[in-house]
């Protein structure tokens, strides 16, 4: 297994040849040393590091905290702050970077090596989940049924391109938009609104299935569709919303006004 490429910017030098050592000695890679957040930025493409561990404080004109800041919006790396100051508006400020820890110095090793090996760790869990989204989102945008993901109040955490032209979308929703307010069906035969059973997939773990409604479009119009409601589980079994695939009746692939 390769080992983890770790970037180290410290502009004490003798601090951080200090951290490069050890790391080296208990298996890890430090290709780079950098002395100033310029230096990590400008030279961060000739070694792409697995993890950065930043000082907060460097001294020239960019800040380990703007240096964090700009390598996570860029990169996507994991990001440790180094720092001999511990106090809350400091790391408060950090904070708002989203780091995935902090050490203090003088630097205790056995704190730098947990510390590195759980950022990582959560680094690789979150890379294989945003993996798998990407995955199922392009697995689902070609599908020719529409498909929405609903989290476990109903808000909507993705539609397919096909839910968007059978629901009349023109527009991207907001980011509170309910699946409840948008699918909305009705009895084929009265036209009285019925429940769509999200309670019963979430609380009773099971799958509903509507196979003749109506539907209101965003339009004002309706459509005849069939809907069926699957739990949406995680890796480990856990519900957390509802996969609803909505298909246009075999026999009425058309939408109407309420005045025609």
């Amino acid at each position: 297994m390769a080992k983890a490429q770790i970037m180290i910017v410290e502009d004490e030098e003798l601090v951080g040849m200090a951290i490069q050592a050890h790391l080296e000695s208990v298996g890890y890679a430090v290709p780079l040393l950098a002395s100033s957040g310029e230096e990590a930025l400008a030279r961060f493409r000739e070694v792409e590091p697995d993890l950065v561990l930043m000082d907060i404080h460097l001294k020239g004109g960019m800040s380990g905290i703007e240096a964090a800041s700009r390598i996570k919006d860029a990169y996507h790396v994991p990001v440790i702050y180094l720092t001999a100051y511990s106090d809350a508006a400091t790391l408060e400020f950090a904070k708002q970077t989203e780091p995935y820890g902090y050490i203090v110095k003088p630097v205790d090793e056995r704190s730098l090596e947990a510390g590195i090996e759980m950022a990582l760790h959560r680094a690789g869990v979150q890379n294989r989940e945003q993996r798998q989204r990407e995955q199922l989102q392009s697995i689902l945008g070609s599908l020719a049924e529409a498909v929405i993901v609903a989290a476990m109040d109903g808000s909507i955490e993705y539609l397919n391109p096909s839910a968007e032209r059978l629901l009349g979308i023109y527009e991207p929703l907001p980011p509170t938009s309910s699946l409840f307010r948008l699918v909305r069906p009705l009895d084929a035969a009265t036209g009285q609104p019925i429940s769509l059973g999200f309670e019963s997939v979430i609380l009773e773990r099971r799958g509903v299935k509507l196979p003749a409604c109506h539907i209101v479009l965003g339009q004002g119009g309706f459509r005849s569709v069939s809907i069926e409601l699957q739990p949406r589980k995680d890796e480990r079994g856990v519900i957390r919303g509802a996969v609803v695939t909505i298909r246009p009746a075999a026999d009425a692939d058309w939408a109407w006004s309420p005045e025609t």
